[in-house]
């Protein structure tokens, strides 16, 4: 970033603090009664707006925007529930960290190699990998 051709870069650090787990108030019962059901795969355009508790899609660029309402009804009443900023790292699992730095080791440079080991784990599951 420092040797970009504008020199104008402004980076940022972010804290963990910086980053809110919140909760789902999605209502499976009205998801599962959409027609057409959006699936995220074929969104294609996505309208969200402050204080509204819908959102527009589009499958198509070329067709009008579908209003999607998928929150539960006390959340219609009552708003959606403040966000809890987290308070440490996530981590990932020691095993896969692990197993990074046991292959790669040779191969990466010594900064990247100080990521890893400086890297937080936790016994969480493991994202990178599909689960069905």
């Amino acid at each position: 970033m420092k040797n970009s051709s504008s020199g104008k870069v402004d980076v940022k650090s972010i804290r963990v603090s910086e980053f809110q787990d919140w909760p789902d108030v999605s209502s499976s019962y009205k998801i599962s009664r959409m027609t057409p059901r959006p699936y995220l795969v074929d969104i294609v355009w996505l309208r969200a707006e402050r204080g509204k508790h819908s959102i527009d899609y589009k499958v198509r660029f070329d067709q009008p925007a579908i209003t999607c309402n998928f929150l539960a009804a006390k959340v219609q009443k009552h708003g959606v529930p403040i966000a809890v900023p987290r308070s440490q790292p996530r981590g990932i699992p020691a095993d896969k960290k692990d197993d990074i730095i046991t292959k790669l080791r040779t191969v990466m440079p010594a900064t990247r190699l100080k990521f890893w080991q400086d890297l937080p784990t936790a016994a969480v599951s493991d994202l990178t990998t599909a689960q069905e």
